[in-house]
Parts: structure tokens; sequence; C-alpha cells
């Protein structure tokens, strides 16, 4: 046989070419359909799902989904509508205003319940205790005298407290003159009420320490919220004459329970149980003093200013 023949031969035995790539397609081509198939399994449709749900489910919740759109719907055309109608009419816009945000007169009368507070003082506070916002200070311009009618020991103790405290002067007559009538009803030196207000707080109506206490003379809201009750409970805690009666009310009944003015100071500061009130009773005693001490510099200012000036006339001509 010759060489040519045993190839012949040979390659009868082998697989071709061409047959082999054909298998090898089809083999391919039947393993992605397979992997396809398995990956879009797992993948049920959104109909595939609803057709599984009962009948009646299906359809309440496709009602459901129709309403909550024509509802988010129809709240967007009314807030659309709104916004256009405040923007065209300024009038409906201060109205909305002022629903809003209510005024200082609308204030003037709110408190906690609704009722106003009255006292012999006509006390108003203009602010609400519901809402918490930042009192303004109650003008008591309308409950006491006016500046001119002003005896000249407190013009002079007014003129003192506002230059030593860098306050108002106006501001100063006013609490001047309500420490008078608050010290008178209470049986209280006015000078101690005004010296317990100038250690405590400097006269800064709106002063809060760390534990809670609070106004011009740093009355315990919290403590003492039982004596607020009657001018309108704790929301007038930093009105300025609210907080002098309360603040006079607790130094009178820390007085009597101590049994001497000293020892009351140590209570009312809240150092009754404690062996030292830190210097506290002195420095309120001797800012008295100082305030004494400025009505009487000023008491005989003035009569040095009253007393006759008398000048000595010479007479005699020859003399020169």
């Amino acid at each position: 046989m010759s060489i040519w023949q045993t190839l012949f031969s040979v390659s009868h035995g082998v697989p071709r070419i061409g047959t082999v790539r054909s298998v090898l397609r089809s083999a391919t081509k039947s393993i992605s359909t397979t992997s396809s198939h398995t990956d879009r399994s797992p993948m049920l449709s959104r109909n595939h799902y609803d057709k599984l749900l009962p009948a009646g489910m299906r359809t309440s919740r496709q009602t459901f989904t129709t309403w909550i759109k024509h509802v988010l719907v129809l709240l967007g055309s009314l807030a659309v509508l709104c916004a256009l109608s405040l923007a065209c009419n300024p009038s409906w816009r201060a109205q909305f205003a002022s629903h809003i945000t209510p005024t200082a007169e609308t204030e003037l009368h709110a408190v906690d319940n609704g009722a106003q507070i009255k006292t012999d003082m006509s006390t108003q506070t203009l602010f609400s205790s519901q809402n918490q916002r930042t009192p303004m200070v109650t003008l008591a311009s309308a409950h006491i005298t006016s500046a001119s009618n002003l005896e000249s020991d407190k013009i002079a103790l007014a003129r003192y407290i506002a230059r030593r405290y860098r306050v108002a002067h106006m501001a100063t007559q006013q609490l001047v003159q309500v420490a008078h009538r608050v010290g008178n009803e209470f049986a209280l030196d006015p000078l101690l009420l005004l010296a317990i207000m100038a250690i405590e707080s400097s006269f800064n109506p709106y002063a809060e320490s760390v534990a809670g206490a609070q106004g011009l003379m740093q009355v315990m809201t919290r403590v003492h919220e039982d004596k607020y009750a009657h001018l309108g409970g704790k929301a007038v805690a930093l009105d300025p004459l609210a907080n002098i009666r309360v603040g006079a009310r607790v130094l009178k009944d820390c007085i009597t329970r101590a049994g001497s003015l000293e020892r009351g100071l140590k209570f009312y500061v809240g150092a009754a149980t404690m062996s030292t009130d830190t210097g506290y009773g002195a420095r309120v005693l001797a800012e008295r003093e100082r305030m004494r001490q400025a009505i009487d510099a000023a008491q005989i200012a003035q009569t040095k200013l009253s007393q006759p000036v008398y000048l000595a006339v010479n007479t005699n001509p020859h003399t020169p």
C-alpha cells in the first residue's frame, strides 16, 4: 500500500474539522439557552404576582393606589392655589400672618388658661405661658406716679441705680416706686428690696441662674410656683412687677422664720443649713447702706441749694 492510500484511510477514521465545529456550536447554544432559562426563572413579573392574589384583594389594592394618587394631586393643587391667592391679595396675607404670629396686643391678655391677670397693681403680661416665648418687660408707667411728681429722695435713688448699674433712668424710676409700694405692702424696707435686686440680678429682669432662679429678685420659680398662682402662674416669673411681689413675700417669710434680717437673708439665698452664706447678707446690707448714703447726699445738696445766700455789702464808701 502506498503512502497516499495509508493517509487516506487514516483520514476516514478522524472526525473532520467542520463536524467538530458544528458539534461545539450546538453544545454552546444549548448551554446558553439553559442558563438564560435558569436566570429568568426566579424573576416573576408583576402580572404573575397579581395573578397569585385573589381577585378581591387585587381590586382593593388598585382602588387604594388610585385614591392615593387623586388625594395627593388634590392637596398639591390646593397648596398651589393658596400660595397664589396669598401672593395676589396683601390683605389675606396680612390676616394669615396675624393668625400665625399673634401680636403683642393679643398676647397682652394671654395667660395659662386664657384668664386675665387681675391684681391690685393691674399687672399684665405680654406673653403666654403655653407658647413659652421670651417675655417683654411690663411697663409700670400706668401703675405708678409720673417722674415729675417723685419725691427728691426717690429721684436721687433712681439716679444712683441708673448710674451705678447702667440701667435706663426711666426704668429705675419705675422700679424705685414699685419697690416702695411692695415694701409698704409687706412691711419691708424698699431699700432692702432694691439692694437684693442689685446683688441678685444687677436689675436685669431676664436674669436666670444655673439653679433656675429667675427675674429681678432671682426667685426659684419651681419652688415658689404656688405664690405665682394669683398673678397668672409661673408664666409671669420674669415679669418685673410679679417677680418683685413674689420675691418680697419669700423674703418676708424667710425673715419671719429666721427671726432676724441677717438670718433671713441667709434663708433667702438658700444657705439656711450651711455654716455661712458666703458673704451674701453683708453685700446686700452694704448696698442698702450705699443707697441710703446716696439719698442723704442728695438731701444735703438740696438743703444747701435751698438756703438763702447773703451778700456782704460795704456801706462805708471810704473803705475799699
